[in-house]
């Protein structure tokens, strides 16, 4: 006949189905505390994060400054690409002309509203308006870094692995470097706004 196992000790608290309840209670009650808004948000980072998008969030003006840094940067990389000779038909190349053009349309319409919402105090911060806001946000920051990854990787193996800059005379790689890193700055900024919007989308679910 088996002999029936005693997995606690005599003097081993056992805990009984009241203190479990409670104690899951309790921790249901913290989680909530930590998600339950812009003054429960918990840790150092949270609360960096929620200063963050406090001071970026659409229609205020430093939403407008980032939005009018972000259109810099991508025009700025869109001009410098499209006009450095011997661009050839390097296919990351134009990929990244591509997406620097649609985040520079992007920005420029969120800096128009930003405005637009500064001068009439229009509201932009509707549950509906920001995950639009934050869709079209994450979009253009990932597409951008796709696109400043594959244009940083030709222009590598077109300096460093083939030297291809030293025996062409036709290709300007410090052109190619320059709409590189201004479309990794374009792409940063981009992905500032798009983790302030997460933020606040996520603090009022």
């Amino acid at each position: 006949m088996p002999v029936p196992i005693n997995l606690f000790p005599p003097s081993f608290p056992v805990p009984t189905s009241s203190e479990t309840t409670a104690r899951g209670e309790a921790f249901v009650v913290e989680a909530r505390s930590c998600s339950g808004g812009w003054s429960d948000l918990c840790g150092g980072a949270s609360s960096k994060m929620a200063g963050l998008a406090a001071r970026v969030r659409p229609g205020s003006w430093g939403g407008l400054v980032l939005r009018t840094c972000q259109l810099a940067f991508a025009a700025a990389s869109f001009c410098t690409m499209g006009s450095s000779p011997g661009l050839g038909t390097y296919t990351p190349f134009y990929v990244l002309m591509t997406a620097m053009f649609g985040q520079s349309l992007w920005s420029l319409l969120l800096a128009l509203l930003d405005g637009c919402a500064l001068k009439f105090g229009m509201n932009l911060r509707t549950n509906v308006l920001l995950r639009v806001f934050l869709i079209g946000d994450w979009v253009a920051s990932t597409v951008s870094f796709a696109a400043a990854a594959s244009s940083a990787g030709l222009v590598f193996l077109l300096e460093k692995d083939m030297q291809a800059c030293r025996i062409y005379a036709h290709l300007h790689c410090g052109s190619f470097i320059l709409a590189t890193g201004f479309g990794y700055v374009a792409w940063a900024l981009s992905a500032i706004s798009a983790m302030a919007l997460f933020w606040m989308v996520a603090a009022t679910v």
